[in-house]
């Protein structure tokens, strides 16, 4: 008969008491005893293939594996004994006879476990013949060096890689020559590895380690200092290793949790030789490096000289994303209350993000679903791109998946999301907001005992008014979305006894499609944590907060194209942005620029806007201060400073100017948190309304289908988030697949076209018009386009639009 409740066991003379299904070395590190191995990881599932963990059990003839076997009540576990010694010693000894003997010159001497078991045990490293495996080295990424002449064969890295990876990796060959590598063992940069580095944090010796910490300081030598990553709206948790105050690598704070490539690898920045330390002033037309105190004097009499003149709307500010609450807030009182101004501007994309927010905000508040919400759903609906927006998303999809999870992709790529999807419904860009609008008029329909909790909100029967109107029993065939599918979806989806969340990117899908996703969720009464938003800028939330700060609408995030063009700026500050690089149309920005009387630009790079400063300001990074984050989930996420500052450090500077202003007490707020950041850092976020209403779509949208010709789109890639100036110093460029001035084309699109991979071509928009070089991609539905968000190219032909498409192009072979 199974347990269902707690027991008791002995191990080692020690009585403990555990759970049913707790395995015998679980139980025994709940006891503090740590039972050598090196196959188990928690966290993943154990194989039992090292046969270090045997123990004996009392009236069993044979030692069993601990980290297979469960406990059961009574047993007597012993599991340091004389024999068991010996047993564990030779399966040692038998490791290191295809072990490399570079200890002395290891990187990871001092934290290898086969070390470490080595020694405890006394294990002879001549007690077998030698025979070294003499497997090529792959050093040729910038970030995984692998070397399986270290490789104990454990299997920790293929099941991390499988469960929450790219699954790329696997045992290949037999006998001696078994290694782990790769299909057609080609290198990782050719293989679609995701370099989450997750295979790192759980290989047990040096046969995997990053690129960029060899030969730059053992374990003992690095202080650990732990803050969160900066580069997406999941604001992950990371731990940093110093050396003499330089990051050394990076790492998750348990073994198994996920940080994806960006969180890894991302950080060249903060050491990088081409960033700026000292300030610099424009001196007869050429910038210079001054001291703090000149550079400061500057930036105020500069400021108050446009603002006396032109009067307090003269002047304005920008601010970009990736700073901390705290020093977001300190740059908004220096612009409301040093300048008396409220010309407050953001990338264009971030106004459309606003908007979605706030209206998510309406429903769901401080109530929206967290990333283990999606680790342990049912059901999961996940539109657009939104898993390459913030790629520890999909890590939580693969474990939900791994659970059995029914995964419902609305979208037009056929990559992971499609090939591991129960149900794709397939649909072009211009048309995903349609298929919702399908998706819920067919849950209405099915819906015979009306029992569906939505149906009981505010603005229901005009809601249900405008489905009926627009759609017939019978569902339009748009590039491969049939009946059957939206049915299956619905049946998965429509289940109320099973726990879903709908995920989409609130910066990469319209307003319209936010809203159809949201009443998905309302419709079948899912008014909390049902909704996941992925955030491509980190604090992007903390930042839009604190623009509305008394505020009813979204205005008060005013676009900084609107800004610019709609008000009489003529001194401009800029936080942490850089819209020659990263807004569309970058050249009307640089008139824009070049009709200012003042500039001052506050950054961690001379940036192509910076070059154009009277004033530049060396920024500091999130990690050189204490801060705080508002995450995708809407969640108040602290940290501590965790890096030695560079220069002056943000909060400083901004205290320094606004004291310069005059504005004493603001010297005061830049140094501690104000009341506003308070109430959102102690979680009180927007409650959301008491009564959640459902959001009633336009009758364009509800009809909307797929349009002739190619749609071409902004395609956000694992590696690069939209808009990150700091990761263009990693390396990840090498990887970008649509990266520099390329344009991908589905292959009949390239066939009907007469275009082969490689070619020159121009494309036309509706705003304009760019050269660009084709790429192939098998993974794209005909009648779409991909271009990288940020690329020079996407920011000439996407117009003013948001969010980066999709808009309709022409394509033509360019002359030679």
């Amino acid at each position: 008969m199974k347990e269902t409740g707690p027991f008791a066991l002995t191990i080692d003379g020690r009585e403990t008491t555990v759970a049913p299904g707790t395995t015998i070395i679980e139980a025994a590190a709940g006891l503090g005893i740590d039972i050598p191995h090196l196959c188990y990881c928690p966290g993943l599932k154990s194989t039992g293939s090292c046969r270090l963990c045997i123990v004996e059990i009392e009236g069993l003839r044979s030692p069993v594996v601990a980290c297979k076997r469960e406990a059961t009540p009574g047993i007597v576990v012993h599991t340091d004994s004389p024999t068991i010694r010996e047993a564990r010693r030779f399966v040692v000894e038998l490791l290191l006879s295809r072990h490399p003997r570079e200890c002395l010159t290891c990187d990871k001497n001092g934290v290898c476990q086969l070390q470490r078991y080595a020694y405890e045990l006394g294990a002879q490293a001549d007690r077998f013949p030698v025979e070294p495996p003499n497997h090529p080295v792959d050093d040729r990424n910038l970030f995984i060096f692998r070397d399986p002449n270290y490789c104990i064969l454990c299997g920790c890295c293929i099941r991390i890689c499988h469960l929450q990876g790219a699954g790329v990796i696997d045992f290949i060959n037999r006998g001696l020559k078994t290694k782990v590598g790769t299909p057609w063992d080609r290198p990782l940069d050719q293989s679609d590895c995701d370099f989450c580095g997750s295979c790192i944090e759980v290989c047990p010796t040096a046969a995997l380690i990053e690129q960029r910490r060899r030969g730059r300081g053992r374990e003992w030598e690095l202080h650990r200092s732990t803050s969160v990553c900066g580069h997406c709206g999941a604001v992950c948790a990371v731990n940093f290793y110093l050396k003499g105050g330089e990051v050394v690598r990076v790492g998750a704070p348990q073994r198994v949790d996920y940080l994806c490539a960006r969180g890894r690898f991302g950080w060249v920045h903060l050491s990088h030789p081409e960033r700026l330390t000292r300030p610099l002033v424009k001196k007869n037309g050429t910038l210079v490096g001054v001291n703090w105190g000149e550079a400061l004097d500057a930036v105020a009499n500069g400021l108050l000289a446009v603002r006396d003149k032109w009067g307090p709307d003269s002047v304005g500010g920008i601010i970009g994303t990736g700073v901390s609450n705290e020093v977001a807030q300190a740059f908004l009182s220096l612009m409301r209350i040093g300048l008396r101004t409220n010309n407050l501007g953001i990338s264009p994309g971030l106004k459309g993000l606003a908007d979605v927010l706030h209206d998510l905000d309406t429903v769901y508040g401080g109530k929206r679903a967290t990333l283990e919400d999606i680790a342990s759903a049912d059901v999961l609906l996940v539109i657009g791109d939104a898993v390459r927006r913030s790629p520890v998303v999909w890590a939580k999809v693969k474990r939900a998946l791994a659970n059995g999870t029914n995964l419902i992709y609305v979208g037009f790529y056929n990559g992971r999301l499609a090939k591991t999807a129960s149900i794709w419904l397939r649909s072009r860009p211009e048309a995903i907001e349609a298929v919702l609008h399908q998706m819920a008029a067919m849950l209405l329909r099915l819906d015979e005992g009306g029992r569906l909790p939505g149906r009981r909100l505010e603005g229901f029967s005009d809601y249900k008014t405008a489905l009926q109107r627009a759609f017939s029993m019978t569902i339009s065939d748009g590039e491969g979305l049939e009946a059957k599918d939206l049915a299956a979806a619905c049946a998965a989806f429509g289940d109320l006894s099973r726990k879903a969340v709908v995920i989409f990117a609130a910066d990469g899908v319209s307003r319209g499609t936010a809203a159809a996703a949201v009443n998905l969720a309302l419709l079948t009464g899912r008014t909390e944590r049902a909704i996941y938003p992925v955030v491509s800028g980190a604090n992007a939330t903390g930042i839009l907060t604190l623009l509305k700060t008394g505020k009813t609408s979204t205005e008060a995030a005013m676009s900084a194209v609107k800004m610019l063009t709609g008000t009489n700026v003529r001194g401009l500050y800029i936080l942490a942005e850089d819209p020659l690089s990263f807004f569309p149309d970058p050249e009307r920005w640089r008139g824009l620029i070049n009709e200012l009387e003042f500039l001052v630009v506050q950054d961690m790079f001379l940036t192509p806007t910076a070059a154009l400063a009277d004033v530049v300001l060396p920024a500091s990074s999130h990690v050189e201060e204490d801060g705080s984050f508002i995450n995708a989930a809407g969640h108040p996420v602290r940290f501590d400073q965790a890096v030695p500052p560079v220069g002056m450090g943000n909060l400083n500077t901004l205290a320094q100017i606004a004291a310069r202003l005059g504005s004493q007490a603001l010297g005061g707020e830049a140094h501690g948190p104000t009341a506003e950041i308070e109430r959102l850092v102690s979680g009180r976020a927007v409650p959301g309304t008491s009564k959640p209403a459902l959001f009633l779509p336009s009758v364009s949208n509800l009809t909307k289908g797929n349009t002739p010709g190619i749609s071409l789109v902004g395609y956000a890639s694992r590696f690069y988030p939209v808009h990150d100036t700091r990761l263009r110093f990693s390396g990840f460029a090498r990887l970008e697949p649509y990266g520099g001035d390329c344009i991908a084309l589905s292959p009949i699109d390239a066939g009907a076209l007469g275009i082969a991979e490689g070619a020159d071509v121009v494309v036309q928009s509706p705003y304009s018009k760019a050269s660009a070089r084709v790429k192939i991609d098998n993974g794209l539905l005909p009648g779409v386009a991909l271009v990288s968000p940020d690329a020079p190219v996407a920011l000439a032909i996407l117009g003013g639009s948001w969010p980066l498409g999709p808009v309709p192009i022409q394509l033509t072979v360019a002359r030679t």
